[in-house]
């Protein structure tokens, strides 16, 4: 019986729980003044004047953000283009001359793409020049011709380690 008579006490509303009266809709918001429409100041004399579009081709050539990416673009292909060029033959041509001989040679290399490795080919050609007090016959020459095959065992092996750079470039 005592916990019934407690309970209606608290929930019977007080005056102190009365929400406050709403104050009148006039009262909320003094009432302003109709505003003007703006007064546009004309520009002075000599004044650069610049079209919509004009201005904003003029940000995006300028900003720093879309410069940086098109630069990063440009970096990525030359990164492409660079390891692309390490399975491309390359072709060294020499010559070396002195009192005594001549000689000319040619070397190629060209890495090999389905197993890492390098292929080497180098030919040489040498001329003795006329030698003093030597009977006066042929001139020697010489030639010499070598193929080197250098193929990676374990680091390096196959077309996962070959092609590493132009898939990461």
């Amino acid at each position: 019986m005592l916990i019934v008579l407690i309970l209606t006490v608290l929930a019977w509303p007080s005056e102190a729980q009365a929400p406050p009266p709403s104050p009148s809709p006039a009262a909320e918001e003094p009432a302003l003044p109709p505003e003007a429409p703006p007064v546009e100041e004309p520009l002075p004399p000599g004044t650069p004047t610049i079209a919509l579009p004009r201005a904003v081709a003029l940000a995006l050539e300028r900003n720093f953000g879309v410069l940086n990416a098109a630069d990063a673009v440009a970096t990525s292909r030359l990164r492409e283009g660079v390891s692309r060029a390490q399975f491309y033959p390359k072709l060294t041509p020499r010559f070396q001359r002195s009192q005594d001989n001549s000689q000319f040679g040619l070397d190629a290399a060209q890495k090999l793409p389905w197993t890492g490795g390098t292929l080497t080919a180098s030919a040489q050609l040498l001329s003795t020049l006329e030698q003093p007090g030597v009977t006066p016959g042929p001139l020697p020459r010489t030639s010499d011709f070598r193929l080197l095959v250098t193929q990676p065992l374990l680091r390096g092996f196959g077309p996962n380690a070959a092609f590493y750079d132009l898939r990461t470039s």
